[in-house]
């Protein structure tokens, strides 16, 4: 109650402050959290040596911690048919914040530790640029969030985004314009978005395009 104003980065971060302090919607801004575009400038020159792969990539990155779902993720990659899996592999990219060993343990009992790349590190921000770009999509299949910086990366390399309904989410993604939207925890239908994604190629393309017409558009800085 010290401070004139407050700015937030979503309509759900304002509601949750009159709900929960009781503060006036009046002294509540909301500004977007823009499209973190400064990426593409970072791109190496020369450019760093690319990973030359024929397969589909399903990118998770960011800093991992249990609100993020990645136990989710790992058990809807398990159920993507296995003409899908064969031509997929899922990137999990990230400093770990908790233990691994339970996720590495699931994914073995799985039998998909063959179609997982686990690059366990912080990555340096020149390195970020080549690996959203040699992505086919990017899965953020979070618990709780405001919002997210690595959907804001996501859209700046024009990726289209599967994600929870949860937090500031739905107030950027629109389902089937520019990814899919599931529930919390609905695994199957996580599985069914990256599904849906893989073996469409031209849905996937038209849901590129609309991502860069967002990136482009109301989140731009400019």
């Amino acid at each position: 109650r010290k401070f004139d104003h407050y700015v937030v980065h979503t309509q759900f971060s304002k509601e949750e402050l009159v709900r929960s302090f009781l503060l006036p919607p009046s002294k509540i801004s909301t500004i977007p959290l823009g499209v973190l575009d400064y990426y593409k400038e970072l791109r190496q020159s020369p450019p760093s040596q690319t990973i030359r792969t024929n397969k589909k990539l399903v990118l998770y990155f960011g800093v991992i911690k249990p609100y993020k779902g990645l136990d989710w993720l790992i058990e809807a990659f398990a159920r993507l048919p296995n003409s899908l899996l064969k031509d997929a592999q899922l990137e999990i990219v990230g400093y770990p914040r908790m233990p691994m060993k339970p996720l590495l343990r699931r994914a073995q009992a799985l039998g998909i530790m063959d179609c997982i790349k686990w690059d366990l590190r912080y990555v340096p921000e020149d390195e970020v640029p080549g690996i959203f770009e040699r992505s086919s999509l990017v899965v953020l299949p979070y618990r709780r969030i405001d919002q997210s910086a690595v959907l804001m990366t996501a859209l700046a390399f024009g990726k289209p985004i599967v994600a929870t309904r949860v937090g500031g989410f739905p107030e950027v993604i629109q389902d089937g314009v520019h990814g899919y939207l599931v529930q919390p925890g609905d695994v199957d239908g996580l599985a069914e978005s990256i599904k849906s994604m893989l073996s469409r190629p031209d849905i996937s393309q038209q849901m590129a395009e609309s991502v860069k017409e967002l990136a482009a558009g109301r989140l731009s800085w400019d």
